[in-house]
């Protein structure tokens, strides 16, 4: 799915969850009030990742995407963060999208 990153030697775990459980990980770990679509953390040994799927679909919706591909890209953009990637000012949020794309076109 996210092709060209060596995990190698970490653990990945998702979980896939609901808007209102994401944003109790959103306010507990990142001190944000509001649901997210995606929510990483990760150490030299271990990368989890949280996704709401509700986010999920209704990013999906007016994107016209399936879920299922909204939830691959999810899970790229988490692998990425995972790797360093950012995405808080526009620049880095470009440069994520490039790299998610490339990474889902390679996969396909």
């Amino acid at each position: 799915m996210c092709i060209g990153f060596n995990f190698q030697n970490s653990d990945i775990s998702f979980l896939f969850t609901s808007s209102a459980e994401i944003k109790k990980y959103h306010q507990r770990f990142l001190k944000k009030k509001t649901a997210t679509d995606v929510i990483t953390f990760a150490d030299k040994k271990a990368v989890d990742i949280v996704i709401s799927l509700d986010q999920a679909q209704a990013q999906a919706r007016p994107r016209g995407l399936k879920l299922f591909h909204e939830v691959c890209l999810l899970m790229c953009h988490g692998l990425l963060h995972a790797k360093g990637f950012d995405d808080l000012n526009e620049k880095d949020w470009l440069e994520m999208r490039k790299a998610e794309f490339e990474s889902l076109a390679r996969a396909m």
